[in-house]
């Protein structure tokens, strides 16, 4: 790595650092349902002991969340180490940015968009909320734009180890998340339609899916082989109408999952990235935002596609190859296409929207330049009075547009509102250990598996409801694990628990026990409920937990 480069990733290791700090903990809901939870349970050999106690969640690769796990259980005294740390993510993301954006711009005005591809890549609404928090979606983009970056420099130099790596790289955070595997397909995809741009196409695209494979076996081979062996669906509980799992009841879970962020209409399919406006009914995430970056790829993708079959333009004197832009619009589209019929939810675009500076900057110099050739406009001179004033468009008119742009884009974004954020403390988890017997069975609900790291490891945690599903009709255990759970509470009525989240305490109650119930034929009261005090019950969460003893009738 060069000095400058390396200078640089400090500065932007140190600004993401700080903001994370700045932003506070991250005590979200999945973060105090299973990024806490899986960890330990992979480490501690629970996957079959629990049922599934972090809801459907339970069993996504762990692997991610070991780091913060060790982070917390090393130095859970150092909180404000551990967020800083947990910045980093973003701080790399910058890097690459700015990297591939260094790449792509090499004449006009490079380092004028270098700095705006940086600023308005790394200010995305989503962006800028998941600074330091465990979804590791920011983590996802660095790994995606990485294998871009590597593919975008063997348009200039063609080099098998490069696509090799790029392959490795895409293929490794595909099998650690699979939501990234909407990346992993359209970039595979979108290589096939350039191959003629590559000087060995056959091995290029061979070496680079062989290395796609590879990676996504290193990362989530072991797991995928775990969960087929004792669960008999590699993606349990997802896609179980293929693998027929019995130890779950459902069927399109994906589609269930994500109900309420999808377009409705034909009409929101069209211009679904027009709806990411908060003034709106906001879609793709639970949260209002808003963020103008997808809408703009979206018309400039257009323009672009029309505009190039009518008119020729020469990006090559501005130092522009647009061949690699071509490959990224490409990329997106099929990225897009994918996206809306899979997840639709937008915090999975990280890496578009990370590059979203340099597709729009592009764009926007080609169109320029296709205006100004057409009406001839280079230097104007203006007389006004006694002022001689020579007005150099290419020089003078282009960079404020690009600024203008780039300001627009940055300050009309509004990320969600921060009620999931906490104050840092003393301790990156401070929760109490409760008296709970050996041979007890702990119902839990979603949302509180965060507390079973902190709990008696001897005791059994099981699931029986989420309030989404369960509101819907939708059993997610099937009848032969509903009949386990059963015959766990008989052969123990005197010690069952609820562990749940106060936040939801009526509605979680009367959910648990309509599920307990219809799961089990069994009814109950509860009974001596205890307060589980922990450093994330405040104002901004409203999360307070209880235990309580249940009364089997």
């Amino acid at each position: 790595m060069k000095k400058k480069d390396f200078i640089l990733s400090l500065y932007f290791m140190l600004i993401a650092g700080v903001v994370s700090i700045c932003k506070g903990m991250d005590r979200s809901f999945d973060v105090r349902n299973y990024h806490i939870y899986n960890p330990y349970a992979f480490l501690n050999n629970r996957l079959t002991t629990d049922i599934m106690p972090a809801d459907i969640q339970s069993y996504f690769n762990p692997i991610l969340d070991i780091p913060y796990f060790y982070m917390v259980k090393f130095m859970n005294n150092y909180p404000f180490v551990i967020t800083f740390i947990q910045g980093f993510s973003y701080a790399l993301l910058l890097f690459i940015i700015y990297k591939t954006a260094k790449l792509i711009f090499k004449g006009y005005n490079k380092t004028l968009l270098i700095i705006l591809s940086v600023l308005i890549g790394g200010t995305a609404a989503l962006t800028l909320y998941n600074i330091g928090t465990l979804n590791h979606d920011i983590f996802v983009g660095d790994m995606i734009l990485i294998s871009i970056y590597l593919i975008l420099k063997s348009f200039e130099k063609h080099s098998l180890k490069n696509m090799i790596i790029s392959g490795l790289v895409l293929g490794c955070i595909c099998g650690l998340k699979l939501t990234a595997g909407i990346f992993g397909v359209a970039i595979t995809i979108s290589l096939v339609c350039f191959l003629p741009e590559f000087k060995k196409p056959a091995a290029s695209i061979f070496y680079f899916i062989i290395a796609a494979i590879t990676g996504f076996l290193i990362t989530n081979g072991f797991w995928l082989y775990t969960l087929y062996t004792e669960f008999g669906n590699p993606f349990i509980p997802y896609f179980n109408n293929i693998f027929n799992s019995d130890f779950v009841n459902c069927g399109d879970m994906l589609k269930e999952d994500f109900l309420n962020l999808y377009p409705q209409n034909i009409i929101e399919y069209i211009f679904f990235p027009f709806y990411f406006y908060q003034h709106i009914p906001t879609k793709a995430f639970e949260l209002n935002y808003q963020d103008f970056r997808f809408a703009t790829i979206y018309v400039v993708l257009i323009i672009n596609l029309f505009v190039s079959k009518l008119f020729k333009s020469d990006t090559e004197k501005y130092g522009i190859n647009f061949r690699q832009i071509n490959f990224l619009f490409v990329m997106c589209t099929f990225t897009y296409i994918i996206w809306v019929n899979t997840f639709a939810t937008v915090r999975y675009l990280t890496p578009i929207a990370s590059l979203s500076g340099i597709i729009i900057l592009a764009s926007l110099i080609k169109f320029f330049d296709i205006i100004s050739t057409k009406f001839n406009l280079t230097t104007q001179n203006i007389q006004y009075e006694n002022i001689n004033f020579n007005l150099d468009y290419k020089k003078m008119v282009l960079p404020l547009i690009l600024i203008c742009t780039g300001l627009y884009l940055i300050f009309t974004t509004v990320e969600p509102s921060m009620l999931k954020r906490i104050p840092i403390s003393n301790k990156a988890l401070d929760i109490d250990t409760m008296q709970i017997p050996d041979d007890a069975v702990v119902i839990t609900v979603s949302g509180s598996a965060m507390l079973i790291p902190f709990q008696n490891p001897k005791a059994k945690y099981v699931y029986l409801n989420a309030a989404r599903f369960t509101e819907r009709n939708v059993n997610i255990l099937s009848v032969k694990t509903q009949t386990k759970i059963i015959n766990m509470i008989k052969e123990n009525p005197e010690n069952v628990y609820f562990m749940m989240d106060m936040a939801i305490y009526n509605k979680t109650m009367r959910l648990t026990q309509t599920a307990l119930m219809n799961y089990t034929g069994i009814d109950f009261n509860k009974s001596a409920c205890k307060t589980i005090n922990t450093n994330i019950a405040n104002k901004r969460t409203f999360s307070f937990y209880v235990l309580c003893k249940a009364e089997i009738r």
